[in-house]
């Protein structure tokens, strides 16, 4: 049965992960609040934070917490007293405080960092690409062996990925919820993908990568298409979604100057 997919939202705006803010000359501080998970809790607390003149940066809010960064350079109590008046509150049972005079305040109030169970590691996409590009030094950018370890590389985690979506919704969700699993792939900073078609019984199916982090540094710099690990993490994943070993053939490719990547999928040919 052949799916035709839907579009990738067309209205997206950049997600800033939580690691980090510099200011300098400005007194900053991470705040950490164990808080009920009951309508208006947030509320109770953002009121305090507004009446003492806190200026919150960032953060994030989960049932059970809220963390922020924030700026205390103009508040008309010290981080302390703030403290007390947050414990104060009677949704609030705990509140974690680490200040930085210096401008600098780096998250480290939190470990390990999850996504839902599981470990998560952070890595920016030029460290990555440096990693990736280091394999192809070594053994040659046209050469099969790179081609071989990056692709490997990329299958291996492919199928660890649709793993741990059927761990979490069931294979047969997974299956059903394509293109929400698509937009995994933005979600994660690793470009815009859409799985333009898909065919389940013949194993076949068209995947559009917008800026693609592998490839988007050598945009328009190539002749030939660049990417390998990104192939074989499409390879690795659709192969467990189809249930049967899939060939992926990247056709365009920003690296060419093409105005996306465009992966071809097909049944692997038995040796």
């Amino acid at each position: 049965m052949v799916n035709n997919l839907s579009a990738h939202p067309t209205s997206v705006t950049p997600k800033t992960v939580f690691i980090a803010e510099i200011f300098p000359g400005r007194h900053l501080a991470e705040f950490s609040i164990d808080l009920a998970n009951t309508p208006g809790a947030l509320a109770d607390a953002s009121e305090i934070l507004s009446k003492h003149n806190v200026n919150i940066l960032s953060g994030f809010h989960d049932a059970a917490r809220w963390s922020f960064f924030a700026d205390i350079t103009e508040a008309n109590i010290s981080a302390d007293q703030l403290v007390q008046d947050l414990k104060g509150i009677k949704v609030i049972s705990d509140v974690r405080l680490q200040e930085a005079s210096n401008g600098i305040q780096v998250d480290c109030l939190h470990y390990p960092v999850v996504w839902g169970q599981r470990r998560v590691i952070m890595i920016r996409a030029e460290q990555l690409s440096a990693i990736l590009n280091r394999i192809r030094a070594m053994f040659g950018e046209d050469g099969p062996v790179a081609k071989v370890m990056l692709f490997a590389m990329g299958e291996a985690a492919g199928r660890e990925s649709f793993r741990m979506m059927a761990d979490e919704v069931s294979a047969s969700t997974a299956k059903k919820e394509l293109p929400n699993a698509m937009y995994l792939y933005s979600a994660c900073g690793w470009g815009i993908f859409k799985a333009i078609d898909a065919d389940f019984e013949q194993g076949s199916g068209t995947v559009r990568a917008i800026d693609c982090f592998e490839c988007a540094p050598n945009q328009g710099e190539k002749s030939k298409p660049y990417s390998q690990f990104i192939r074989g993490h499409i390879a690795g994943l659709f192969s467990a979604l189809f249930d049967k070993r899939i060939d992926v053939v990247e056709t365009e490719c920003i690296a060419c100057g093409d105005p996306h990547c465009l992966f071809r999928l097909g049944p692997k040919e038995a040796n």
